[in-house]
């Protein structure tokens, strides 16, 4: 159809609403071609190259409406809306190392949806120490595996492959390959979860229509088996919400899973210090300050609290250092 209409045109405006909202929202151009390929062009064929190429040439007017606005936001976000440097450089490897362990960083993120345990607000980010660790191995193995199998169900399942592709799809903007200071986090995943929740009712039903002749036992067999995957998630989230019944709770578990997260360190000593407990608060941000020496907030953080205390000998001397 013709990129055009008050539809379309409303569609480019909430487009960039979302972008202002959250920045993972630029994916929605290739959320889109993958839509178009999965349900529209392609419909009854095989993947191909030729099937792709056809389907951006006579699609591309649609296309290039989202890439417009999102080039514009770009703009905007890198040369208008100018966030301020806090102090914290990203050091993650250079590029060559961010190509070649990209796969075990999409792995982390399919562990993530699948097994939602032991969540933490700040993880400790690093690539394996080897090429041959069993997580790098398995990092190259399972997405890989994923994507030639999506190939192959394309034709029959084309929702499985939509989800498979959904979550690497929407998950470019945190590949680190334009480094950003946290590489993985589980918020993150809000919206590539989206694929895992379309993937597996669909592979459930799959194998249940195979193993039972009723379309009725079939149906019944996969809800039972859905509500009990959602029981055990829903309880997961409830032992979660627990961990976030307030800032203290929080960061001590926080601290307590990432002693060698900073982040974690400041922001226990930030609800210590709002606890009325200061000379704990002092201790968690000299630890911070020990793990993240070129971070001029903790210096200052920690400088704060010494007045507090009355301390000001060594409230001005982190000020300077957090100044220099």
């Amino acid at each position: 159809k013709p990129a055009k209409g008050t539809a379309y045109y409303l569609s480019l405006f909430f487009f960039f609403c979302g972008l202002l909202s959250k920045e993972m929202a630029i994916t929605l151009p290739a959320v889109i071609l993958l839509h178009d390929l999965t349900f529209g062009a392609l419909e009854g064929q095989a993947l191909s190259a030729k099937g792709v190429l056809n389907t951006v040439k006579n699609r591309w007017p649609v296309y290039l409406g989202y890439v417009a606005v999102g080039l514009f936001y770009l703009a905007l976000r890198f040369f208008i809306i100018i966030k301020p440097g806090d102090g914290i450089k990203p050091h993650f490897g250079d590029l060559f190392d961010r190509l070649l362990y990209l796969p075990n960083h999409i792995f982390s993120f399919i562990k993530l949806a699948f097994a939602p345990y032991d969540l933490n607000v700040e993880h400790v980010f690093s690539y394996p120490p080897t090429l041959f660790e069993f997580n790098h191995i398995a990092g190259f193995i399972l997405p890989f595996g994923l994507a030639i199998f999506s190939i192959i169900l394309f034709k029959r399942f084309k929702e499985i492959f939509f989800g498979i592709w959904w979550l690497p799809i929407t998950l470019i903007p945190v590949y680190n390959l334009i480094q950003i200071f946290n590489p993985i986090a589980e918020r993150y995943m809000y919206i590539p979860v989206i694929g895992f929740c379309l993937v597996v009712p669909v592979v459930i039903y799959s194998l249940f229509s195979r193993a039972f002749k009723r379309t009725v036992t079939a149906n019944m067999a996969t809800l039972f088996v859905v509500l009990a995957i959602t029981a055990v998630y829903s309880n997961m989230t409830l032992a979660r919400n627990r961990d976030w019944k307030d800032g203290l709770t929080l960061w001590s578990k926080t601290v307590q899973q990432s002693p060698n997260s900073g982040v974690a360190h400041g922001s226990l000593a930030r609800a210590y210090q709002e606890q009325g407990m200061l000379d704990e608060a002092i201790a968690q941000y000299r630890m911070a300050v020990k793990l993240m020496p070129n971070h001029f907030k903790a210096y200052y953080n920690l400088a704060v609290v010494y007045a507090q205390k009355d301390d000001y000998t060594q409230a001005v001397d982190n000020l300077l250092t957090a100044i220099s």
